[in-house]
């Protein structure tokens, strides 16, 4: 997570990888195993990079399920394909409805940052997360912080999905207005999932970064934070996409600001393409936004 910051230079891709991004952005560092790195970045954050991952369902868990009544009735009417809005249409179909399901959110979440939480969930006071419990927390530079997130398991399937979204009858709308390849999460029914993420997790590490002062540390492991109060302790909305970079379409991000109050970023750890083969990824920060130097 970080404040309102920006790069010193673009990176540039070579191969096929993506990047999950948003309100929040998730990154696993290259010599990382298992689970996902965070980044959480508050304010507007410049910066420059590429990303990787994600989504998509089928409808096969519960056949009395609202959402399996509704599809039957779609599709006897023969208005299924054309009525329905995305968000419902693809779960429906998708490589791992699991992924779908809001229930299952819980077990993306790695243990440690589960236990981490546990006293904010129980108590809502966001001081009594440790920050020093989650998994792999470092301070990247001031107001950048990085842990690990999610399941390493829930990591494949989120590329995988994105993959096969690519390859849909769906719709393939740009994730933002810097990027021209990619998918918007929300759009195709993984909102509710990652709401939840949001508020059963990140709502409180963003309040505990850069939310009000008596929420606020200042410091991880001695090393200062770098923070203030950017908003994080009242985040309630998020916009969650996917980012593909290719030699064919885009390569590389240019410095920006992001229109929020937290980021997260999770760089192209993995491929989507056969063999995963790609290299870059790389994303610079230069301090806060509209401070000189």
């Amino acid at each position: 997570m970080a404040p309102r910051r920006g790069p010193l230079g673009a990176p540039r891709l070579a191969g096929a990888a993506a990047a999950l991004g948003g309100l929040w952005r998730c990154w696993r560092p290259g010599a990382e195993r298992g689970g996902l790195l965070v980044a959480l970045l508050p304010g507007p954050a410049r910066h420059a990079g590429s990303h990787p991952a994600v989504a998509r369902a089928r409808c096969g868990r519960a056949a009395g399920s609202r959402r399996c009544r509704r599809r039957a009735e779609a599709v006897a009417r023969g208005a299924y394909v054309d009525t329905m809005p995305i968000d419902e249409q693809y779960p429906l179909e998708a490589l791992h409805e699991d992924l779908f399901d809001p229930r299952g959110v819980e077990a993306w979440v790695l243990p440690e940052v589960r236990s981490a939480l546990s006293r904010w969930r129980e108590e809502g006071d966001p001081s009594l997360i440790d920050l020093e419990a989650l998994p792999g927390a470092r301070v990247e530079a001031p107001g950048v912080f990085s842990f690990r997130l999610l399941e390493e398991g829930v990591c494949r399937k989120l590329l995988e999905e994105v993959k096969h979204y690519g390859k849909s009858k769906f719709p393939q709308v740009a994730p933002n207005s810097m990027n021209r390849d990619g998918a918007v999460l929300n759009d195709i029914g993984l909102r509710p999932c990652f709401t939840i993420l949001l508020r059963r997790y990140l709502l409180g590490i963003g309040a505990r970064l850069f939310g009000e002062e008596s929420h606020r540390a200042s410091t991880l492991s001695g090393v200062p934070l770098g923070t203030d109060d950017w908003g994080g302790s009242k985040l309630s909305i998020h916009h969650t996409f996917v980012v593909r970079y290719t030699p064919e379409t885009d390569r590389g991000l240019d410095m920006h600001v992001d229109d929020c109050d937290v980021t997260c970023w999770r760089p192209p750890n993995v491929g989507l393409v056969d063999g995963g083969a790609y290299s870059g990824g790389e994303l610079t920060f230069c301090g806060m936004y509209g401070e000189a130097g």
